[in-house]
């Protein structure tokens, strides 16, 4: 059976770990995969991703250096239309990471990817992670002097708690809070 060229591409990225110039000269050098080799590889991808033989590549990326040749990714696509952020990843400076974050009254909107699916979801969690403390500073934290450990944790408390999961409307919550969200599904789901 003879393999796509994408699903021949996600499993070089996986083999190589998404390293450009290995996955490049795997296909510059036609490296061979069989059936197996490529159904091991990629059986374990489990994350959205695109190639720069997919039709919904971005053609922002094919501007750039050494465009990935496959790319993980969550979040929106769309954001990346016309502009996305490249730098050296958090977990380790010799990869790279795309992204691009649309923060507004309503929530986040997020595009995060890069070339090996193994550390999506750690630069998921991380981004994800830092833009929440971001956003407490800047919607209650800053507006106190914190005086010790108590105070800053009580505050917190009180942000999450009176706030965020009871009145702030989110997003990926249909524009409810976390808790009308809630109520809403079990509601509907009795």
């Amino acid at each position: 059976m003879s393999r796509s060229l994408e699903e021949t591409l996600v499993a070089f990225a996986e083999k190589y770990q998404g390293d450009f110039k290995e996955i490049f000269k795997a296909v510059a050098y036609k490296e061979r995969l069989t059936d197996n080799e490529i159904d091991k590889l990629n059986d374990n991808v489990d994350e959205k991703y695109v190639t720069v033989m997919s039709e919904d590549y971005p053609e922002v990326l094919k501007g750039i250096d050494c465009p990935p040749i496959v790319m993980f990714y969550e979040g929106n696509m769309d954001l990346v239309s016309e502009e996305v952020y490249e730098i050296a990843s958090p977990l380790d400076k010799s990869k790279r990471v795309f992204f691009k974050l649309d923060i507004t009254n309503d929530g986040m909107d997020y595009f995060i990817g890069c070339e090996n699916s193994h550390d999506l979801v750690k630069l998921v969690d991380f981004f994800i992670d830092q833009s929440y403390h971001a956003l407490i500073k800047r919607e209650w934290l800053n507006r106190f002097k914190i005086t010790n450990y108590e105070h800053a944790y009580r505050l917190v408390f009180e942000y999450i708690e009176g706030f965020y999961n009871t009145i702030r409307v989110h997003s990926h919550c249909d524009y409810k809070s976390p808790n009308e969200y809630e109520q809403d599904y079990l509601i509907s789901n009795n």
